[in-house]
């Protein structure tokens, strides 16, 4: 760029991609007041649980989540916020909100913040930023070796497996579980899949929700029950037939023995002698039977009258 003399300044100037290069890109920027820093702080701790409470389980990498989760804070904070996001691979957009200036009557301008992350996102910050979420570590190292320490392991074996470094203050005691467990689930809320939000735009393949459904499962009477998937509907026909096919085998093979069986019984009548003999007193008795009961009918006696005919 000249000047009134006509030459070019010598050196890089500001704003050009080789003093960006060079020198980066923004001036340093001062120390953030008390305000900015707890503002700063709190968003940090937002971000974190916005990273850990969304599930992108069965997602692809281009799977992607936008939430607006950050509240007005002053410039500098909003900068200082800007830069952190993006160090743990994600991104995020300072926009003012004008309905919420006139609902409020406020003077300045309202300033909220818009994050977005990947599926991409939490693996980075697991392998990469540890410190930031070193509460989630000691956390997960405490309890694995009070696992291991119940098996019977010696603590010196059971310890050190996540992290080898932790010092007494990072141990939190606790007098009673229930409330333990109840603050612990305000702070730590269980994960939500990225689907089940109303802010998700992706496409849910279709076997996505043929996962989802067969990870999900209801609670009925204190029991976990599987969602019925269409796998599981297949599967269920398929035993159901060869159940029925295995019924119809044995009903028929019973039917042929039971032919088998009568022709042996005509074969033994055919051969043996005195089956007719056997049936004349079978047809006998029958007949003697139904004299009885005809004589009670009459109300005279069977032997009795059997002996008045001899006499």
């Amino acid at each position: 760029m000249g000047n009134s003399h006509g030459y070019r300044r010598s050196g890089l100037q500001f704003g050009t991609p080789a003093y960006h290069m060079m020198y980066g890109g923004r001036r340093s920027l001062p120390s953030l007041s008390n305000r900015s820093s707890g503002q700063v702080e709190d968003a940090k701790k937002k971000f974190l649980h916005f990273v850990f409470e969304v599930d992108f389980d069965f997602m692809p990498d281009t799977a992607k989540l936008k939430l607006q989760i950050f509240d007005h804070m002053t410039k500098d904070a909003r900068v200082t916020v800007r830069d952190y996001v993006k160090s743990m691979g994600a991104t995020s957009v300072f926009r003012a909100n004008q309905q919420l200036q006139r609902e409020l009557h406020a003077s300045n301008r309202i300033f909220q913040g818009n994050c977005t992350i990947t599926k991409a996102t939490k693996e980075y910050i697991l392998e990469h930023k540890v410190e930031d979420v070193r509460e989630l570590f000691v956390i997960e190292e405490l309890a694995l070796c009070t696992f291991f320490c119940f098996a019977g392991v010696p603590h010196c074996d059971a310890s050190g497996w996540i992290l080898d470094d932790i010092v007494e203050t990072e141990f939190e005691s606790i007098t009673d579980i229930a409330q333990y467990l109840t603050r612990k689930a305000t702070v730590w809320k269980k994960p939500k899949h990225c689907t089940a939000y109303t802010e998700f735009t992706g496409r849910i393949p279709k076997k996505l929700q043929q996962q989802l459904q067969q990870r999900n499962a209801e609670v009925v009477h204190g029991r976990q029950k599987q969602v019925a998937t269409p796998f599981a509907i297949a599967k269920k026909k398929k035993q159901v037939a060869k159940k029925k096919e295995a019924k119809v085998m044995k009903k028929k093979v019973l039917d042929d023995q039971d032919d088998e069986d009568d022709e042996d019984d005509d074969d033994i009548e055919i051969l043996n002698p005195n089956h007719n003999h056997n049936n004349h007193n079978r047809k006998r008795s029958i007949v003697s039977t139904h004299a009885a009961t005809l004589t009670d009918f009459w109300g005279g006696n069977v032997a009795k009258k059997r002996k008045l005919d001899h006499q």
